[in-house]
């Protein structure tokens, strides 16, 4: 029995997965991609995987093109329309109003009337009554009417031109409806501001720039890349903000810890934006998959693709994930593998223990990149201050300087004690952490401060902490370099503190 229509009397969950208001507006990338590979313009094809890309968030399509007509506003209606609005007149003359018609695709009650035979005049009077009112109104209101009808045709109809320009070969991204001036050219200021949002996220540290190179030749080149390094280091921020800055061109994808083949292939086509449904095999998702890239020309990014070697060693076992990235690479498809460390121990452990042996993959990587194993004292600042950019210098060396006494959190330790800090501020009803909201975190809930703040007690020190901050050769002699400041709270007022650089081994 159907759940759809289900007559029994009982209450069936399944009878609402059908409905349309579940399904999202989500483009499917495999039809995309046949649509996007029938255009010529490089551009209109970016704008369109821009459009792609985007209904695969939060929001869809929808959430995009109420972006579109918040950010540009001035352009929503005609021409005439917004000449004549801008002109800030009371009242338009009868040609602009003409135009303004014409231009907005309105139809008069006359040229309906025009059309029609006698025999279906009374029923298109009837049908059309409630739009075309046979009053008198001014030119001004006239006016009025066609910029209301102009913004509820955006508001209901800008999403589903998105649509059908990534999939209606009719339909073209360089075509502006006629509710909408010069759509293309907005789009791709949206998509401008997008790049330059996902570039300005992180700040420029040694790995940041390492990272970012090696991933602009991969995506130049079309190549093979590897990198790797440790936990907290940053590989994974910086690889998304990448991978954002190239607004849908560049897919991002986790490679799943578990070891079947299905978790695989989904984490990939629900990047892409294909298979997208819970009756898909394994098999069959994978078959999309390996469509949608060949017809689309995307590029993939593998983080944590230390998991791609599994964890089932067997004499005859083959490294099913690892052949088939060789395989879809040579098909043409580009893929940046980002990885922990253990990546290379898994590979020579693989090697060593079954009968597979590497030089085909090693011989298809171009480049291997080890980023350093932590940050500088200088790039932990910039850390701090790209996450609380409206901090002081306190709070960026408190941070930095908790950085570089967890050596296992590292940079990421920078993330997890300002969102203690803000929900300390939260909670007290302010938008912002302050230096005092970041050092009771790290004291209480991190356990940073506790043993500092235990040591300053007993071994009281009379000296200030701006005496840490001086250079060592302007130090006296008899002050001892080991003491501790009296204050807890002037504990981070300078990062070259004989208490960080102890921190810090």
């Amino acid at each position: 029995m159907s759940t759809r229509r289900a007559s029994d009397g009982e209450f069936h969950q399944e009878r609402f997965c059908s409905s349309p208001e579940l399904e999202g507006d989500a483009i499917n990338a495999l039809l995309a991609a046949k649509r996007i590979a029938l255009i010529d313009d490089r551009e209109s094809r970016e704008i369109l995987w821009f459009i792609q890309w985007r209904s695969l968030t939060a929001g869809g399509v929808k959430q995009l093109a109420d972006e579109i007509l918040s950010a540009f506003p001035e352009r929503v209606g005609t021409v005439s329309l917004q000449k004549f609005f801008k002109s800030k007149r009371n009242e338009p003359t009868a040609a602009e109003l003409s135009a303004m018609a014409r231009e907005g695709e309105y139809v008069s009650p006359a040229a309906i009337a025009a059309m029609l035979t006698p025999d279906e005049e009374f029923w298109a009077e009837r049908k059309t009554s409630a739009v075309w009112e046979e009053v008198e109104v001014s030119p001004r209101e006239q006016a009025d009417n066609y910029l209301g009808d102009a913004r509820s045709a955006a508001g209901t109809k800008l999403a589903q031109h998105l649509r059908n320009c990534c999939l209606d070969p009719s339909s073209h991204i360089t075509r502006s409806p006629w509710y909408f001036i010069d759509l293309c050219s907005a789009i791709k200021e949206m998509r401008s501001n997008c790049i330059a949002t996902a570039k300005a996220r992180l700040a420029d540290t040694l790995v940041s720039r390492q990272i970012n190179n090696a991933l602009d030749f991969w995506s130049a080149r079309r190549r093979m890349v590897l990198i790797e390094g440790v936990a907290g280091i940053g590989r994974t921020e910086t690889l998304r903000a990448w991978c954002d800055a190239q607004a849908g061109l560049v897919r991002y994808v986790e490679v799943p810890s578990s070891a079947d083949d299905r978790s695989f292939y989904v984490s990939i086509a629900r990047e892409l934006g294909v298979a997208r449904g819970m009756s898909f095999s394994g098999q069959q998702i994978k078959l999309r998959v390996e469509e949608t890239l060949r017809a689309s020309g995307l590029m993939l990014a593998l983080d944590e693709s230390q998991y791609l070697w599994g964890n089932a060693l067997r004499p005859r076992k083959t490294p099913d994930r690892i052949l088939w990235i060789k395989t879809t690479f040579d098909a043409g498809t580009p893929i940046a593998l980002v990885a922990h460390t253990d990546f290379t121990k898994w590979q020579e452990h693989f090697v060593q223990r079954t009968l597979w042996t590497d030089e085909q993959f090693e011989r298809r990587i171009n480049r291997r990149l080890l980023v350093p194993a932590a940050h500088s004292v200088e790039d932990l600042l910039k850390i701090a201050q790209a996450h609380l950019p409206t901090g002081d210098q306190r709070c960026w060396k408190l941070l930095a300087a908790y950085a570089l006494a967890a050596p296992k959190k590292r940079a990421s330790g920078i993330v997890e004690a300002l969102e203690s800090a803000r929900y300390r501020a939260q909670q007290q009803g302010r938008l912002e952490a302050s230096f005092r909201d970041i050092e009771a975190a790290l004291r209480e809930e991190h356990a940073f401060l506790q043993p500092v703040v235990a040591a300053a007690e007993q071994q009281p020190c009379k000296r200030t902490a701006e005496s840490f901050q001086r250079p060592r050769a302007q130090r006296s002699a008899s002050a001892p370099v080991n003491r501790l400041p009296k204050s807890k709270t002037r504990f981070a007022d300078g990062i070259n503190s004989p208490v960080l650089a102890g921190s810090a081994d």
